[in-house]
Parts: structure tokens; C-alpha cells; sequence
């Protein structure tokens, strides 16, 4: 869930900031090092903003890497693999993350 809510459409900054918040909630840093090159390249190759950003919105972050990748190979640089975090990362943060965030807010 956390992987697939980007408002490429949103009203303002703020609601675009808090998609991003949700997007990445449960990414590790080299992940989101990764993802924000993905948008990076994204944008650099005009591929973000106006009309063309439509076509990012509503996309999960592996589709987003893909396309990112794409554009990477037509440029003739390499592919950068998404890194992976353990099982144990992962489901500790599954369960960690909406606590915290839960015990932030009260």
C-alpha cells in the first residue's frame, strides 16, 4: 500500500509531500537514494512534469524504477538494480513504522 500512492494530480505542495510520505514510508535509505534518482531521471528526460506527469500517477515504485531503467538503457548507461531489504527488516518495519508513526501523533 505504502508502494503505490503518488498524487501526481495533487492540489498542493502539502498533499504531494504527504504522497510522498506514504510512497516511501517503508523504504531504507539506499531504497529511497535509489527512488529519488529514479525520479531524477524521470525528470531529466521530460518525463515529469506538465501533461507527462500524468503518466507516473498512480504508478508503484517498481513501475517507476522500470521506467526509469528504460530511459537509463536508451541513454546507453547501465541499469541500477532496486535494493532489497531482509525479511526480518521487512517485517519488523511492517509492524514498527505504523507504531511509531501512530505513537507520534497522540
Amino acid at each position: 500500500m505504502a508502494f503505490i500512492d503518488f498524487d501526481w494530480n495533487a492540489e498542493d505542495q502539502y498533499t504531494v509531500k504527504a504522497s510522498m510520505q506514504k510512497q516511501m514510508l517503508y523504504m531504507n535509505l539506499d531504497q529511497k537514494r535509489v527512488y529519488f534518482g529514479d525520479l531524477d531521471t524521470i525528470d531529466a528526460a521530460g518525463m515529469m512534469g506538465g501533461m507527462n506527469g500524468k503518466l507516473l500517477h498512480g504508478k508503484e515504485v517498481s513501475d517507476i524504477h522500470e521506467l526509469a531503467n528504460n530511459i537509463r538503457l536508451k541513454r546507453g548507461k547501465e541499469v541500477i538494480e532496486f535494493p532489497s531489504k531482509s525479511v526480518k527488516a521487512a517485517v519488523s518495519d511492517f509492524f514498527m513504522i505504523p507504531f511509531a508513526v501512530f505513537m507520534s501523533r497522540s
